[in-house]
């Protein structure tokens, strides 16, 4: 599911700015994920202690051409500071990658194929409401954790 339309987003790399190529059918996935403490009280039940909602998204790709593909290794072989940008949207949210698999398509080696994870690493304080996701940007409270 995408919450960010149907434009593909922008990844920015240290100030360089790499437009994501179209992905293959339903090979675009974004939400923001739950982090949350579950703790038992003394009469025995479950408190959840919700710590925020963090960005996960998941690109695939069945071919990319040489310059993104070549763009995308370099960034993944050199840790830089990642944003991913969607259109319509001020700022970027802060991401790393967590997952990079190159040259596997349906367990086949094709050297032009691409999968990647990335993950948020700041917390919204609530899940985002996509008719309020402006205010995300807008009501900082602090570095790392938004008021929506």
């Amino acid at each position: 599911m995408s919450l960010f339309g149907s434009s593909m987003p922008t990844l920015i790399a240290d100030g360089t700015e790499i437009t994501l190529p179209l992905t293959v059918k339903d090979g675009r996935a974004e939400d923001f994920e739950k982090i949350a403490d579950v703790y038992e009280n003394l009469s025995g039940e479950l408190i959840e202690d919700v710590r925020g909602f963090r960005l996960v998204a998941r690109y695939k790709w069945d071919y990319i051409e040489s310059t993104p593909l070549n763009n995308l290794v370099a960034i993944h072989t050199e840790p830089k500071d990642l944003k991913l940008r969607f259109s319509g949207y001020p700022k970027g949210f802060r991401v790393r990658i967590t997952e990079f698999k190159k040259g596997l398509r349906d367990g086949l080696n094709d050297d032009d194929a691409l999968e990647i994870a990335f993950e948020g690493t700041e917390l919204l304080n609530r899940y985002p409401n996509l008719d309020l996701m402006f205010t995300a940007w807008q009501n900082v409270q602090s570095p790392g954790l938004a008021i929506i």
